[in-house]
């Protein structure tokens, strides 16, 4: 009897010092921008289905409520759907969330530098607060950034006005999820800002995945996709996956890896189309408690 107390005891333990809750993400640039929308409603659709092949999801450039909505209703109804609140002046944010944890609570913050036409976006980060079902708490941050390599002076004023509102919604407390369309390329110098300025996070693709380039954002691949000769590489990986521990948890990265890069089937097109000219990183996350 005494044994076998020691055992159940030893088993309850060992399950509350391993605990751990899983997280399928993907992170999507939709091309939803607001004038130039080709195959747009197809493409929502493609959107929406593949969501739901996830747990989490954050989109970028969704700057449209009908196609919001089209995206909305091709999935399978088991997720809060989130967006930000709309400005009287400008074009909305084009953030929009997926989750199947429940939101406990969402914020947002408009960034106080832009460039050039992307002005004209209320562009910033977007704040969920979700609940998992072991219970711990998760902050996850959405983003977008100033587009072009000749901006990296306005990404590092939005990076570290990024930086200071996550410090002031998390505060190093709970593990957090920072993802997007950082337009920052993960070859160049710049990329060592995402290091100097967001602390303590991870890469989950060059984690997982060193010497492999992930380019989300391909030309030669994805005809959405155009050169822009300005850039110093025609191939680029852009968008991440960000992942920060918090206190008394840890962050195991499973996988990454590009979804949407290629071609879909829609049965109201002749051809297979792109979901967008962005293809969407993806990664399967534990997350450990102790």
């Amino acid at each position: 009897m005494k044994n076998t107390l020691i055992l159940a005891l030893s088993f309850l333990f060992s399950f509350e010092l391993f605990a751990f809750d899983s997280i399928r993400l993907m992170t999507l640039n939709t091309w939803m921008i607001p004038f130039l929308r080709k195959d747009s409603v197809a493409r929502a659709k493609i959107i929406g289905h593949e969501i739901n092949n996830y747990d989490l999801v954050v989109l970028q450039e969704a700057f449209n409520a009908r196609l919001r909505r089209k995206i909305v209703a091709a999935t399978n109804g088991s997720f809060e759907a989130s967006s930000v609140p709309n400005s009287p002046t400008k074009i909305n944010s084009g953030l929009f969330a997926f989750s199947k944890f429940k939101i406990t609570d969402q914020n947002f913050m408009p960034f106080k530098n832009c460039g050039g036409v992307q002005c004209a976006s209320r562009k910033g980060v977007q704040h969920l607060r979700l609940e998992l079902p072991s219970g711990q708490l998760l902050d996850v941050f959405n983003t977008h950034l100033q587009a072009f390599e000749k901006d990296a002076t306005v990404r590092a004023l939005q990076l570290q006005q990024a930086s200071e509102f996550i410090s002031k919604i998390n505060g190093n407390d709970l593990p957090a999820i920072f993802a997007g369309d950082f337009n920052i390329i993960s070859e160049i110098a710049e990329y060592s800002i995402i290091s100097g300025v967001l602390l303590g996070f991870t890469d989950v693709w060059a984690n997982v995945n060193p010497g492999d380039p992930g380019y989300t954002w391909d030309p030669f691949s994805n005809y959405y996709a155009k050169e822009d000769h300005e850039e110093s590489t025609l191939v680029q990986r852009i968008d991440y996956i960000l992942v920060r521990n918090g206190k008394g948890t840890e962050w195991r990265i499973n996988r990454a890896q590009l979804a949407l890069n290629s071609p879909m089937p829609y049965k109201k097109l002749i051809n297979k189309t792109f979901a967008s000219d962005h293809f969407a990183v993806t990664t399967e996350l534990e997350l450990h408690s102790y």
